[in-house]
C-alpha cells in the first residue's frame, strides 16, 4: 500500500516557529555583544536634553572691581613696562575668578604730571586704563598747621601729590577698589578680600611697612597696597585732617603716635590714622608675605622681630604659589634685569629671582596674545628672552603702541 506523500512533509507551523526562533536569537547575540562592547555603559544623553547652564549675570560697575594707580610725575619711560605687565597680570587674575571675573583699570593722573601735554593720558589710555586727570586734593596755602604746611611739599616721595591716590575712595560707582603701585603684579585673585568687603565685614585692607620703624612702634601701611570700599565722605574726611589737624616728627598725626615716619605726612601715615585713631575697626591689616610681598626680612640686626612678636613670619621664604601681590622694591624693577643667583646669594635672592621670572613670564603670555612675540628678536636670552645681560641697558622693552 503506498504512503501518502503529504505524510512526509515538514509541517508549516513548525517552519515559522523556527524561523521566529533564529531571528530572536541573531537580535539577542547581536544585543549582548553590544552591551559587553559599551562596557555596560547607559548610551549618551543628546546635548539637546541636558539643562542648559544658568546664564551669568551681566557685569556691571557694581560688580567689577575697580584697579587703580597714581601718577604724579610723568613721562617716565619706565613707567609703560610696569602699567603693561601689571594691566595683563589683572587680567589673568581674574580670569581664574568665579566670584568676581570683571575688572576695569584706572589711572589718577596729576594735572602737573607732564612736560608734554598727552603723552601720559595717550599711552594709558592704549593699554585700556580709564585716564582721570586731578589736581592735589587740598590747597598747601589752606593747611592750618604752620609745621605740616611748610614740610609737606617735600615729604615722602612726592610731597603733596601723594595725595592724589585718595580719589579711589571716590570711585562710588563700584563696590571695591584696589590702589597699587606700578611696580606690583598681581598672581591670584583677591576674591576673599573682595566678598568680605561686598558683604560689609570691613572697609579697608592693607599691609604695613615694618621696614620705616623699630620694633614696638606704630608703622605706616606700605603705600603700594590698598583695596578699599569707596565713599566720598572717607576723601572728604582724610582732606579735612590735612587741612585742620596738627602733625609733628615725634607724636605723628593728632599726638597719636601715628605718621612719625617716611611719608607720614601723606597716604602712609594717613590710612593708619584714619583706621586705627579715627575710625576704628573699619580697616585691617592683612598677611604682607601674601599680599604686597616685598621679600623683607622681618628681624632687625640683633634678631628682634619687626611685628614686636616673638615669631614672625619670614616672607623670604614664602612660596610663590602662595603669593597673591608682589611689590618690586627690595628686588629691584624686572626691567633693570637683575641676575639673581638660587643659593649663595642674599636671602632674599632665591624668592626674588622667582619674581622676576614671574613678571617676564606674564609679559610673554602678554607678547603672545598681542601678536607680538618675536622669537628671534628673544631667542638665547634670560628671562624669557628679555633680558640680553644684566642692567637697564640689557633689557629689552616693550613697544608702546601707536
Amino acid at each position: 500500500m503506498q504512503r501518502s506523500r503529504r505524510s512526509k512533509r515538514f509541517p508549516h507551523y513548525l517552519s515559522l516557529t523556527v524561523l521566529i526562533t533564529i531571528i530572536a536569537l541573531t537580535f539577542y547575540l547581536n544585543y549582548t555583544s553590544l552591551k559587553q562592547s559599551t562596557n555596560h555603559s547607559p548610551l549618551p544623553v543628546p546635548q539637546t536634553l541636558l539643562p542648559a547652564p544658568p546664564p551669568q549675570p551681566p557685569a556691571t560697575l557694581k560688580s567689577t572691581i575697580a584697579y587703580a594707580v597714581s601718577v604724579t610725575s610723568c613721562p617716565n619711560a619706565d613707567m609703560y613696562q610696569g602699567a603693561s605687565v601689571l594691566a595683563h597680570s589683572i587680567k589673568l587674575a581674574h580670569s581664574q575668578s568665579t566670584l568676581h571675573p570683571h575688572y576695569k583699570l584706572y589711572v589718577f593722573l596729576h594735572s602737573k604730571a607732564t612736560l608734554n601735554p598727552g603723552n601720559c593720558e595717550k599711552f594709558f589710555a592704549s593699554l585700556n586704563y580709564d585716564v582721570k586727570v586731578v589736581p592735589t586734593p587740598i590747597e598747601i596755602s589752606q593747611v592750618s598747621d604752620s609745621n605740616l604746611r611748610e614740610k609737606l611739599p617735600t615729604n615722602g616721595c612726592c610731597g603733596e601729590r601723594e595725595l592724589i591716590k585718595f580719589y579711589a575712595y571716590t570711585l562710588t560707582e563700584h563696590d571695591v577698589v584696589v590702589h597699587l603701585d606700578l611696580d606690583t603684579l598681581v598672581r591670584r585673585p583677591m576674591d576673599d578680600l573682595f566678598s568680605r568687603i561686598k558683604n560689609g565685614e570691613s572697609d579697608a585692607f592693607y599691609t604695613f611697612d615694618y621696614n620705616m620703624v623699630n620694633p614696638g612702634k606704630q608703622p605706616g601701611v606700605q603705600g603700594g597696597f590698598l583695596v578699599l570700599r569707596p565713599e566720598k565722605k572717607v576723601f572728604d574726611d582724610i582732606n579735612q585732617i590735612v587741612l585742620t589737624e596738627t602733625f609733628s616728627a615725634g607724636k605723628g598725626w593728632g599726638g597719636s603716635g601715628v605718621g612719625g615716619f617716611y611719608g607720614g605726612m601723606t597716604f602712609q601715615g594717613l590710612v593708619p590714622y584714619y583706621y586705627l585713631i579715627k575710625q576704628p575697626n573699619k580697616g585691617e591689616e592683612v598677611n604682607h608675605c601674601e599680599y604686597n610681598n616685598m621679600v623683607d626680612n622681618p628681624r632687625t640686626k640683633n634678631g628682634l622681630c619687626r611685628t614686636g612678636e616673638e615669631q614672625c613670619e619670614d616672607c623670604r621664604e614664602k612660596l610663590l604659589i602662595d603669593v597673591f601681590t608682589i611689590h618690586y622694591t627690595i628686588c629691584q624693577k624686572p626691567w633693570l634685569c637683575h641676575s639673581f643667583s638660587p643659593s649663595g646669594g642674599p636671602p632674599y635672592s632665591n624668592l626674588c629671582g622667582q619674581f622676576h621670572e614671574e613678571w617676564f613670564r606674564i609679559r610673554k603670555d602678554m607678547e603672545i596674545e598681542n601678536e607680538t612675540w618675536d622669537d628671534k628678536l628673544y631667542s638665547g636670552n634670560k628671562y624669557f628672552g628679555f633680558c640680553k645681560g644684566s642692567g637697564a641697558k640689557a633689557y629689552i622693552a616693550i613697544e608702546k603702541k601707536a
